[in-house]
């Protein structure tokens, strides 16, 4: 399901964030816990928008959630 590790990292990422706080990351919140640049997270959520693991509105800072596919190991 995910292209690349870093794909699953920023996919877990955005989950644990959501999980914890209860709202969505910011782009910044994400590169914290991951430790990738801020162009490789967003193509990363990209890809997982188009496979609907995660939803996303374009133009605001906290507009990303779980998408209504959901992963499990």
């Amino acid at each position: 399901m995910f292209n690349s590790p870093n794909e699953k990292h920023v996919y877990y990422a955005y989950k644990r964030f959501i999980e914890k706080h209860g709202y969505c990351p910011r782009l910044e919140d994400v590169q914290r816990d991951i430790d990738l640049s801020i162009p490789t997270i967003r193509g990363h959520r990209e890809n997982l928008v188009q496979k609907n693991l995660l939803e996303h509105l374009i133009g605001s800072k906290r507009a990303t959630k779980m998408g209504k596919v959901s992963w499990k190991e």
